[in-house]
């Protein structure tokens, strides 16, 4: 992995994020086709919602491929969850590990699962934040 660029959404987290109406325009894609292949592709010219964009002739369906950091962004700006990753204390110091909390309306949540890297506490607090939406669609 490169270390100096942000990690992008899984193909699964990108079909999550269109379901639940994330538009924001952006230069990375994944495209499915009839046979249930999917790749990632940059586009350097105009940035685009792939989320709309649709190849008829070979019947490609585009998915927009935000940062996960992106798409967090997008939790807490347009659909109010309040989300934050942690440093995990060690007996008082801080450590190389990570955790998160999200609060959604009324209740608090926090994570006691500790993470090695912070893209992995990352990614799999949006994981989190998708299944929750889901239920209330």
């Amino acid at each position: 992995m490169n270390t100096k660029e942000l990690p992008l959404v899984t193909f699964e987290q990108a079909k999550r994020l269109k379901k639940l109406g994330f538009d924001w325009e952006i230069f990375e894609f994944y495209a499915e086709n009839g046979n249930s292949n999917h790749w990632k592709n940059a586009k350097y010219d105009m940035p685009k919602n792939w989320n709309i964009m649709h190849d008829y002739k070979s019947y490609d369906i585009f998915y927009s491929a935000p940062t996960v950091a992106l798409a967090l962004k997008w939790m807490r700006d347009v659909k109010g969850i309040r989300c934050s990753l942690n440093q995990v204390l060690i007996f008082g110091k801080t450590s190389n590990r990570y955790s998160f909390s999200y609060n959604k309306t009324y209740g608090c949540e926090y994570c006691t699962q500790e993470f090695d890297t912070y893209e992995s506490a990352e990614s799999t607090l949006l994981d989190e934040l998708l299944r929750i939406l889901e239920k209330d669609v």
